[in-house]
């Protein structure tokens, strides 16, 4: 399991004192998880590619925004965009959200972004709806999947997925580019 913002993302925290959050689930239809099962791992490459030694058939991974710091529980944040094109104009408005690199990957229908930060649960909340202000009623599309914000806010935490094991999703994503740099 290779992720560009995952291996610097464990770089950036304290292997010995953190916990990230991964899930094996299964898609269903209509974005309706048919089971999901969580596992808390320590920050390291071999933790995160071993930690699901039981591979259900047709199951991905996913990686999610809770993060353990000693005792104190931390989000990243992310966000899973309803775009299949991102150019210059979503590019300005993601860079705006939070002054930290971030990384854009392609899903292959839309992108995920992920920040290279931790937010405190009140901090996320704000981000979330941020994010949702994103979203222009006056076009006919969303930037920002607004069901996966409600999923999120429902279940307290995000998850993006980082394989491509079922049928319904077209590749796994791939980093196309990394922003806010330097």
């Amino acid at each position: 399991m290779k992720n560009e913002f995952i291996v610097e993302f464990i770089r950036m925290l304290d292997a010995k004192n953190s916990f990230l959050e991964l899930s094996q689930y299964v898609p269903g239809p209509k974005g309706v998880t048919l089971s999901r099962e969580v596992k808390r791992v320590s920050p390291t490459m071999a933790d995160l590619n071993s930690c699901f030694k039981d591979k259900i058939k047709g199951a991905d991974i996913a990686i999610h925004n809770v993060v353990r710091v000693g005792r104190t529980q931390r989000f990243i944040p992310m966000i899973d965009l309803s775009i299949s094109v991102f150019d210059d104009i979503n590019l300005s408005k993601v860079s705006k959200l939070i002054d930290v690199p971030f990384y854009v990957y392609s899903s292959g229908r839309s992108y995920h972004v992920y920040f290279m930060t931790l937010l405190k649960h009140s901090e996320w909340i704000k981000f979330l709806g941020k994010c949702l202000l994103m979203n222009d009623r006056n076009t006919p599309f969303e930037i920002v999947d607004s069901r996966w914000i409600g999923h999120s806010l429902e279940k307290n935490y995000s998850a993006l997925r980082i394989t491509a094991n079922n049928a319904q999703y077209l590749k796994k994503p791939e980093l196309v580019m990394i922003g806010n740099e330097g």
